[in-house]
């Protein structure tokens, strides 16, 4: 798999922040069967699922497991994305399958220097 068909640039600007007072006001991207994209509100959803249809709600909370580092033997950026904790280790010893990218390549065995976090 080709991960970096995964990047795109958006804008800051273009990011919300903080979530909207009126919830039912946030913005929603309508992607018909067939047809044009259409705009519209989390209040209109009702009248655009049909009769019937089973919504699932996803109340997970974010990780934050992008990481932004160096690496150790010559300095450069390198981003490192953790997808999921492997088994065994302590805490100080905690092993992640990742992903990671850097303007050079990542070599197998590279070490990264992301600083000291807690929490994960």
């Amino acid at each position: 798999m080709r991960v970096d068909t995964f990047d795109y640039e958006v804008r800051p600007e273009s990011v919300a922040q903080r979530p909207l007072e009126a919830r039912d006001a946030a913005r929603l991207l309508v992607l018909p069967g067939s047809g044009d994209l259409t705009h519209a509100f989390v209040r209109d959803l009702p009248s655009l699922l049909p009769a019937g249809a089973l919504v699932v709600l996803n109340d997970t909370r974010v990780v934050p497991a992008r990481l932004v580092g160096r690496k150790a033997v010559s300095g450069g950026k390198a981003e490192v994305l953790l997808l999921r904790r492997l088994p065994g280790g302590s805490p100080e010893t905690q092993r992640w399958q990742a992903m990671g990218r850097a303007s050079k390549g990542l070599a197998e065995g590279c070490s990264i220097d992301c600083g000291r976090r807690r929490g994960l």
